[in-house]
């Protein structure tokens, strides 16, 4: 078995990303017709988006899992401008979280539609651990933090995502809601 090491960047099949992205956008049109997620079947998704039922299934097993790559792919694409540029510290991180929110209210939008967010928590919960396997904590604070600043970034998103705020509001209040740790 091939050894995949850290520091090799992952390829992804660019029509796997394709196929995300309008299932994606299919299931946006979707919530924005009004109908309800628990009616909606993966034939009407596949049907929208173009895409077959194979392919559908040779990716995804749900429609909850479809966000839940789009959770991944988000936070992906957010770690990637981070590691990006050096020195990073709470004002510039919190700035481009704050607009990552507001660029894609609707992804958010579609967390509460499909009411998938304990899914979505654990994979924001997961990528903030990341980020605290590198603090000076024990492993039971680790842990945590990790659980409360991922649910509430989290919480705040989609809070954010039904409220018409402005980006330099919804950044003044990120920083007042969440600590500069």
């Amino acid at each position: 078995m091939p050894k995949h090491f850290l520091n090799t960047p992952v390829q992804i099949d660019a029509r796997k990303l394709q196929t995300q992205a309008r299932l994606l956008a299919a299931l946006i049109e979707i919530q924005d017709s009004g109908r309800p997620f628990t009616a909606l079947t993966v034939s009407q998704l596949c049907q929208q988006a173009n895409v077959s039922r194979a392919t559908f299934y040779r990716h995804h097993k749900t429609i909850q899992d479809v966000i839940a790559v789009g959770a991944f792919d988000l936070l992906f694409g957010f770690e990637r401008t981070v590691d990006a540029k050096p020195g990073m510290n709470f004002t510039e991180g919190s700035a481009l979280l704050v607009n990552l929110i507001h660029e894609n209210r609707a992804f958010f939008n579609l967390v509460i539609w499909s009411q998938n967010q304990p899914l979505i928590t654990s994979i924001f919960v997961g990528e903030v651990e990341k980020i605290m396997l590198n603090a000076d904590n024990s492993p039971s604070n680790q842990r945590f933090i990790s659980q409360f600043l991922g649910t509430a970034i989290l919480n705040f998103a989609l809070q954010v995502a039904q409220n018409p705020v402005n980006e330099s509001e919804t950044l003044r209040l990120f920083r007042l809601l969440i600590p500069d740790l």
